[in-house]
């Protein structure tokens, strides 16, 4: 304890208060920080940061926002594949085409400065809603054959729900009237009826039944 002599909350001073709200913060809300331009810092410099924040519950990725919105920005305009997150890519015939060699070189050292590991921006926010708020994806639709709603939209909405969510959970998390009225629901891979108990996983397509 920083304040071992500390008296009854009641009669606590400012600095007992403090360490008070410091404590609940990191324990209820613990900080996750994307450690920007680390492409221009020394390998590994930001290890000691990072040890610290991991060992108040959060996580640090090492990103850089310029390196990733260039191939965001290359990957739009159709001249290279690249996924999200990733450090690689591959020239698409279009860019085979328009790209010069200093633009290749350009994105060749982008990719070479990516050295370390976590996926940027994109791989914290996964880690910090994947991970340390244990949240899952569930697509509910309407048409459990076809995977649409009722306007012939496929995959229409992605909800995250927490882990251990039900089905009818779902439901709720969809339409209080959904959740007030559910009968039973369906996993559209499956096409396997599933009860109002069962726990949705991530990436589960769900149709849900309710009288409405």
């Amino acid at each position: 304890s920083e304040h071992p002599n500390a008296d009854v909350p009641w009669n606590w001073g400012e600095a007992e208060m403090k360490s008070m709200s410091s404590a609940i913060r990191s324990e209820l809300f613990p900080i996750s920080v994307a450690a920007n331009k680390a492409d221009l810092a020394m390998s590994g410099s930001w290890t000691p940061l990072a040890e610290m924040i991991r060992s108040e519950g959060g996580v640090l990725v090492a990103t850089s926002a310029e390196a990733e919105l260039a191939l965001s920005r290359a990957s739009q305009a159709g001249l290279i594949e690249h996924s999200i997150g990733e450090t690689d890519f591959e020239i698409t015939p279009e860019g085979e085409e328009r790209l010069s060699q200093t633009q290749r070189k350009a994105l060749t050292s982008i990719t070479e400065s990516l050295v370390w590991e976590g996926g940027g921006l994109v791989g914290l926010l996964s880690e910090v809603v994947f991970g340390t708020l244990s949240r899952r994806v569930a697509y509910p639709v309407q048409d459990e054959t076809h995977w649409v709603d009722s306007e012939g939209n496929i995959l229409p909405d992605a909800l995250l729900v927490a882990e251990g969510t039900t089905a009818k959970g779902l439901a709720y998390a969809v339409h209080t009237d959904l959740g007030d009225g559910f009968i039973r629901a369906v996993d559209a891979r499956s096409s396997r009826v599933i009860g109002s108990e069962h726990e949705v996983q991530d990436g589960d397509v769900i149709s849900i039944y309710a009288r409405t």
